[in-house]
């Protein structure tokens, strides 16, 4: 029998030998109300997992944008601003697991804790167990404490990499406009091989039907060379157009060279820019230089598509 609180022991050792039996019974009602009580608390206490502390609060948008890198990163500083904040993300993901398998095992102490304590309730023998659950939330609160730090060394390290590139967007810009220039001049002269390689291709292989069928008249005959496949349609591109030529292919892709080297949104351009994107930028007078210029590019532009959109024997739209 545990030893009774100094209340109900002076309650005994009032009993005298003339106690009666309401007296004893009123004894033994006031042991197991209190009893009862110290239950129900540890129970209340033990039964709540322990709230766990929400992540700090984000700027979901910029946080998120601040993320992005080139697919090619051409700076090594940039590079390292992101493999820092990669190392900071593993280790982050690395607690929330271990938070994760904790709460799991808090909620099985919780139980196990409250099976042991109504099995020493229901025969009173040894000690009083104790609750194995606040262990377990001690290192919870620790393991969210270094989450919520984490997060924030995340965010600040990505603040860092904004400043770092505002401050040096200018030489980031040139040396990334360099890049692009190589790259599309690279890609014209490909395309430049390209053409010639087909060329050579299709010369080889008329050579090689004169070869198998002169002298007779089938040996001149036309395979179609001109056009793309020699005008048949592919089954597995479903949205090519049959009858296409080579050259307009050729001239499609050279298109797309000189489009890269300038490609951008109406949004970025007008960011880049420092303009209204709502305003269109070819509305001007038409008299002024500005107008000149406008229709100077419009002219070309509609030269490039021209040439771009030319199908053989096929309808295209400007």
């Amino acid at each position: 029998m545990t030893r009774l609180d100094p209340t109900l022991e002076e309650m005994a050792a009032s009993l005298g030998p003339n106690a009666t039996e309401t007296d004893w019974s009123a004894l033994h009602q006031a042991v197991e109300d209190r009893k009862l009580e110290a239950i129900r608390g540890d129970l209340r206490a033990e039964r709540e997992l322990p709230r766990l502390r929400p992540y700090p609060p984000l700027d979901l948008p910029n946080s998120t944008f601040k993320r992005f890198s080139p697919t090619r990163n051409r700076w090594p500083e940039i590079a390292e601003f992101d493999r820092r904040v990669d190392e900071l993300e593993r280790r982050q993901a690395s607690v929330n697991d271990e938070l994760d398998a904790l709460k799991e095992q808090h909620r099985a102490a919780v139980l196990a804790d409250r099976e042991r304590l109504a099995a020493w309730v229901a025969d009173e023998n040894g000690q009083r167990p104790e609750p194995t659950a606040p262990a377990t939330e001690k290192r919870i609160e620790e393991l969210e404490a270094n989450r919520d730090a984490l997060v924030l060394a995340v965010l600040r390290l990505l603040d860092e990499k904004a400043a770092h590139v505002e401050k040096h967007r200018r030489r980031l810009g040139r040396d990334a406009a360099k890049a692009t220039e190589r790259a599309v001049e690279r890609y014209k002269g490909l395309l430049s091989e390209l053409e010639q390689a087909r060329t050579e291709a299709m010369d080889a292989r008329r050579a090689e039907l004169w070869a198998a069928l002169f002298p007779a008249e089938l040996a001149i005959h036309d395979v179609g060379g001109a056009l793309v496949l020699g005008g048949r349609t592919l089954r597995s591109v479903p949205w090519y157009i049959s009858q296409t030529s080579a050259e307009s292919v050729l001239t499609l892709l050279q298109a797309d060279a000189e489009w890269i080297r300038n490609a951008q949104t109406a949004d970025q351009r007008a960011e880049i820019e420092g303009t209204d994107p709502r305003h269109d930028p070819d509305t001007v007078w038409a008299d002024s230089p500005e107008g000149a210029k406008v229709r100077e590019r419009q002219s070309r532009e509609a030269r490039e598509r021209i040439e771009a959109a030319r199908w053989s024997g096929s309808r295209w739209e400007e």
